[in-house]
């Protein structure tokens, strides 16, 4: 798990240091380098967001049943 959690860590905080490069690179531009980007975080974050609320939901379900 820890493994996990640090390889999801570190390339989050890798990818805007690499847009600069990125957009150097390709003949794309860095507008398309950005909107890239966002569309990433924004798959992203339900992913993030998801087993929080599946958590929760299972912790609520096992205290109504007394467990």
């Amino acid at each position: 798990m820890a493994v996990r959690l640090f390889t999801v860590t570190f390339a989050v905080n890798l990818q805007p240091l690499l847009c600069d490069a990125c957009a150097a690179e390709s003949d794309a531009g860095v507008m398309a380098v950005t909107v890239a980007f966002a569309a990433y975080v924004r798959g992203l974050t339900p992913t993030l967001l998801l087993p929080c609320g599946l958590s929760d939901l299972i912790c609520a379900g096992l205290q109504l049943h007394g467990h």
